[in-house]
């Protein structure tokens, strides 16, 4: 009997078992702190500065200042330089809209500008050695003024045969027929341009216009159509430029300090 409390204590002592604290609530995780530099994305001049918190990099982010477009991007330092557009002449909104993101044609398109430099292969079949001089001038002339001079003209190629389109290319077809004068596909990493050499397109004692020519190209380089006269981009023809307009030239500047992709009004 003596020894029956000391088994009871020992049953229930072993059926209790012992305990240690648990580790206690994770701690929250840090937040970071970005501090940015904001720069006009033409000149690089210096407009400001920013702050915000985010919970990890890479995060996407706004920036704005007065006078600018707002900016939405990622970034992957706490330490970031982001370039805005200024909104104030000769920049132009509407006209931005219907040049790079082709607003006249259908709904807002994300930027189709090119990665890289084109070398440009024209077929020559039917076309004079002044002619094939004139599109090749056209086209060293286009292709800095329409990448604001980022990328020029790689390589010039002639030929008398199609050749199929291949990246990092411009390939040029000559065609005769009821199709309009000229067509491209816009912006495409292998550009495809269509020349009509039919009588109609003519003009200048040359077989494919160059003006003509040059706004195709503008096309490959990844421009639509703007309704405003004076421009190499206007909607319908004839054309009578080879060259970009000083606005063109300064929203194309714009265009390609973006990736391909880019969205309205400036996200990336």
């Amino acid at each position: 009997m003596a020894r029956w409390p000391l088994a009871l204590a020992l049953v229930l002592l072993a059926g209790c078992g012992s305990s240690s604290p648990g580790p206690g609530p994770s701690p929250l995780p840090s937040r970071i702190t970005v501090q940015g530099t904001i720069t006009e994305t033409l000149t690089g001049a210096p407009v400001g500065t920013f702050t915000q918190t985010v919970d990890r990099l890479p995060a996407f982010i706004t920036v704005q200042a007065d006078g600018f477009l707002q900016r939405q991007l990622t970034v992957t330092s706490a330490t970031p330089t982001v370039d805005l557009i200024r909104d104030a002449p000769p920049f132009d909104l509407a006209f931005y809209r219907q040049f790079a993101r082709g607003e006249l044609e259908g709904p807002l398109q994300p930027l189709r500008v090119l990665s890289q430099a084109p070398g440009i292969y024209l077929q020559t079949a039917g076309l004079s050695p002044a002619n094939v001089a004139a599109l090749e001038q056209a086209a060293r002339t286009v292709v800095p003024a329409l990448t604001g001079g980022r990328f020029s003209v790689t390589v010039f190629e002639t030929g008398a045969e199609a050749r199929a389109p291949r990246a990092g290319w411009i390939t040029v077809e000559v065609i005769n027929s009821s199709e309009p004068c000229g067509s491209a596909n816009v912006g495409a990493a292998a550009g495809s341009v269509r020349m009509n050499t039919a009588g109609r397109c003519a003009f200048g004692g040359h077989a494919i216009y160059p003006p003509s020519f040059a706004h195709e190209l503008g096309h490959a380089l990844g421009f639509s159509h703007v309704a405003e006269a004076g421009h190499l981009m206007k909607s319908d023809g004839p054309y009578s430029r080879n060259d970009p307009s000083p606005t063109e030239r300064h929203h194309a500047a714009i265009a390609y300090a973006r990736t391909a992709g880019n969205r309205d009004p400036d996200i990336d």
